[in-house]
């Protein structure tokens, strides 16, 4: 009888062990000092930004964050189990009704929607069409369109020009960037011919903006909100190729994801660029190779 009952434990726990290795937890952790970073590093979980004053925000396997718990760290989870809960937002928000084209002009005087800074972009489009077009460089995971606006003075030619990249919220919960990007835009269009700087820009740079790499992660559903992840669950800011690694919420390949794929393919283009900038929101650094 006892062997039966230790063998019945041993099949129920160790089943149990393997699902917590599979699971990847987002937390929250109390960082007061140098000393306490460097040994929260030591453990085997992956560091996406600072949450305010002392505390850091790490993913890992649920098994390695309760670790750290016991390790003596103040631990805050904020995803206990990644995967579902991402898959959880993303049929939420295919069950909210579609989306309207908006009747109007569309301002910039409030966080657009995709559907909104779709038209916003066609509109400016058509007012600029010497100075600025407008393409589709793929899908988000969801079929979201991903769209790359190019200004420049002979627009329709590859020039060879100076070239200037930027994209921003790649990480789809830092809006700010996304309403920036728009604003450059705007600001470049509106004031050529009138601003002698933004004039010159504009004559002798071939300019690349895509004002929302993760469309998907900006949804911003009334339940579960905004996203740091696509709705593949990666980060995309570490698909890319500096540092990376297989990892659950890195990618299964570099460039694994539509999103950052159609980056790359971007990127792959024979421009000279001179300059690329990723736009963030919510720290405030400016990192230099």
């Amino acid at each position: 009888m006892r062997k039966t009952v230790l063998l019945l434990a041993i099949l129920l726990v160790f089943p149990a062990l393997a699902m917590a290795k599979d699971v990847t937890t987002v937390a929250n952790v109390y960082i007061p000092n140098v000393a306490t970073l460097a040994y929260l590093g030591t453990f085997d979980v992956q560091f996406e930004e600072g949450e305010g004053k002392d505390y850091a925000r790490i993913v890992g396997d649920r098994e390695v964050i309760e670790d750290i718990r016991l390790a003596g760290f103040e631990v805050e989870i904020l995803i206990d189990d990644l995967a579902a809960w991402v898959e959880a937002r993303r049929k939420a928000i295919e069950s909210r009704p579609k989306e309207q084209a908006p009747v109007g002009d569309v301002d910039l005087d409030h966080y657009l929607t995709h559907t909104e800074m779709g038209t916003y972009l066609n509109d400016l489009a058509t007012a600029y069409p010497d100075i600025m077009s407008l393409e589709t460089i793929g899908e988000s995971v969801s079929g979201r369109a991903l769209y790359l606006v190019k200004i420049s003075d002979n627009v329709g030619t590859n020039e060879a020009e100076p070239a200037f990249f930027m994209e921003a919220s790649i990480h789809g919960d830092e809006i700010a960037c996304y309403i920036h990007s728009l604003y450059t835009i705007e600001w470049l269009v509106t004031n050529y011919g009138a601003d002698d700087a933004v004039t010159d820009i504009v004559d002798n740079t071939e300019i690349f903006i895509e004002p929302l790499t993760n469309p998907d992660g900006n949804y911003d559903d009334p339940t579960w909100g905004r996203s740091r992840y696509n709705d593949n669950g990666v980060d995309m800011n570490r698909n890319n190729g500096y540092m990376w690694y297989p990892s659950t919420t890195y990618g299964t390949s570099l460039h694994s994801e539509p999103e950052t794929a159609a980056l790359a393919h971007v990127w792959a283009r024979p421009q000279p660029y001179v300059l690329g900038i990723s736009e963030h929101s919510g720290t405030i650094v400016v990192s230099l190779p």
